[in-house]
């Protein structure tokens, strides 16, 4: 485990395993570096592989205010400071947008770059009225609500998703209820003795 201090002062954590050139991996929005795990795993016997918890998706830090790609990029450059040599960047989605900004921030950082999925606007911003509809239910206390705005009409989340969207704003999807034939089979498959 990596323990630095960002250029703000805030403590940056990130996983250290495996030897050789470095990889730091900069994960996507809503995770905490893990669902790399395995890549990194799997690259840990031929490189290091350092992977950055973002501080916006630590549960161990309050903000006060929202948290900045800069602050992050100053992160990024904490930890390659500790590692000690230009280190390949690997950014998934908005990590991938982090990468990119730490690029431009310091180049010769960086051996290079690979870019996954980078969540970038081509065009007008996306979500247009429905953005401010969620920011204004967060504003008002209703985080199920700017989930559920944010879920249908900025990532238009298809209508068969639609139950993910209830769960979030605290009603849970309905369980469908199993046909009376497919239970008789369930029950008689059952070793006797055994509960259900």
């Amino acid at each position: 485990m990596i323990t630095t201090t960002s250029a703000d002062g805030t403590n940056v954590l990130a996983a250290d395993e495996g030897r050789g050139p470095a990889v730091l991996v900069l994960h996507p929005g809503s995770d905490d570096g893990r669902t790399w795990g395995k890549v990194a795993g799997l690259l840990a016997a031929r490189f290091r592989v350092v992977r950055l918890h973002r501080r916006q998706y630590r549960l161990d830090l309050t903000a006060g205010s929202p948290f900045s790609i800069a602050q992050e990029v100053d992160d990024v450059l904490a930890v390659a400071k500790v590692i000690g040599e230009p280190v390949l960047l690997v950014g998934h989605s908005s990590g991938a947008v982090v990468a990119l900004e730490a690029l431009v921030a310091s180049p010769s950082t960086f051996a290079g770059a690979v870019l996954y999925e980078p969540a970038l606007v081509i065009g007008p911003p996306l979500g247009g009225e429905a953005v401010k509809q969620a920011r204004a239910a967060l504003a008002a206390g209703r985080p199920g609500r700017a989930m559920a705005i944010w879920l249908r009409d900025v990532i238009r989340l298809p209508p068969v998703a639609r139950p993910v969207e209830r769960g979030i704003r605290g009603r849970p999807p309905p369980i469908p209820r199993t046909p009376p034939a497919a239970a008789r089979r369930q029950r008689r498959a059952r070793p006797a003795g055994r509960p259900p």
